[in-house]
């Protein structure tokens, strides 16, 4: 991943990107009108994006990570 150096940034962040899809397979019945109860393929796959923001260490003391966690 490239780096970008900003001096008046104080802050350092990270973000990630992962595929969730459950497999083909899995139990699913999650509703009363469903005909079967098994997956039989994926419609859309399923994402998690993150991001990640921490302030620089000399800027602020302490934990204070920030999170943010997106699923789609």
């Amino acid at each position: 991943m490239p780096e970008v150096h900003a001096p008046q940034s104080r802050c350092q962040l990270g973000v990630a990107r992962g595929d969730i899809t459950p497999p083909v397979g899995i139990y699913h019945r999650m509703w009363g009108a469903a005909s079967h109860e098994r997956a039989t393929g994926v419609h859309r796959p399923l994402t998690a994006t993150a991001i990640c923001l921490r302030p620089l260490a000399e800027a602020t003391p302490g934990p204070s990570d920030r999170i943010l966690l997106a699923v789609d």
